[in-house]
């Protein structure tokens, strides 16, 4: 997925030689007389100025970060595939063929796309409120959102973070999570892509223009109406679902090991337990005979 990643890749920087120099004290058994560790539960501590101004607070960027580029990606879907109410700001109508493509998948795509979106935009503004409430500044991405985005029926025509239509889509979840390697014990494991051609070039995952939809028409039988070259794009979308929320899925997970004080990682977790691995794996095996 092409984003702008110059700002991204500085607070990774920063969070990753955190996290080094911190597993590194930890081995030498000094990390208590450093950033209180010994003291990891006691309901004060957590926004004692050494807790808050180190790992917890680049951590808490991070996320905040991580949660505005999924919500830009999931708004760009909303607003051509996910159900058109006042829930979700900014819709324009949505766009009806790429909707009957994506509902050929499954017939509550619409829905799962508009709640996914209201999700990732509460888990931002969440984080943002949170550090803002502990005297931090919050991260502000909008700066940086000036790629073009589709020019189709029902697109805002705004400018974004990411952009759904040049994807690169890493499809090996799929047999990562049926396989019996675990890639815990074994990093080096291979998992085989489930569509291997989309894990090669670029594809969109939205209709780009209008003339993505030419030829398209809504029927009893979509199946039928809807054009081959739509439904490929509709179901690039269906893979990419599957793709984003098992990222995330795991990467809270992963952060939360770093976690020390109960404060913190009550916050954490409302997070966690907000992001369900949502693959809807057994949907997209309709999608693998268009790639």
């Amino acid at each position: 997925m092409r984003l702008n990643t110059s700002w991204l890749q500085m607070l990774v920087d920063d969070t990753q030689q955190i996290l080094a120099v911190t597993a590194l004290l930890q081995r030498l058994g000094q990390h208590h007389q450093l950033v209180g560790v010994d003291e990891p539960r006691a309901p004060g501590n957590f926004f004692h100025a050494r807790h808050f101004q180190s790992l917890p607070l680049l951590i808490l960027k991070f996320l905040n970060a991580l949660e505005q580029i999924e919500a830009d990606l999931w708004i760009q879907y909303n607003e051509l595939g996910g159900i058109q109410d006042n829930e979700v700001p900014g819709v324009n109508g949505g766009n009806p063929l790429y909707t009957a493509a994506i509902t050929i998948l499954d017939g509550d795509m619409a829905q799962y796309i508009h709640d996914n979106t209201d999700d990732e935009i509460s888990h931002a503004a969440f984080l943002k409120a949170y550090l803002e409430s502990k005297g931090a500044e919050a991260v502000d991405l909008s700066p940086f959102a000036t790629i073009p985005g589709s020019t189709a029926t029902g697109s805002t025509g705004k400018t974004r973070l990411t952009n759904l239509m040049k994807l690169t889509v890493d499809t090996s979840f799929w047999s990562r999570y049926r396989s019996i390697t675990n890639p815990d014990f074994d990093p080096g494991a291979k998992f085989a892509q489930a569509v291997p051609s989309l894990n090669l070039g670029q594809h969109t995952a939205i209709p780009r223009t209008d003339a993505d939809t030419a030829g398209s028409s809504l029927s009893n039988d979509n199946t039928k109406s809807i054009t081959s070259h739509l439904q490929a794009i509709a179901f690039t979308a269906g893979f990419h679902f599957a793709f984003i929320e098992q990222g995330g899925s795991s990467l809270y997970p992963t952060l939360a090991q770093q976690v020390t004080t109960w404060k913190f990682y009550g916050s954490f977790l409302a997070l966690v337990r907000a992001r369900p691995c949502t693959f809807k794996l057994g949907r997209t095996r309709q999608a693998m005979r268009f790639h």
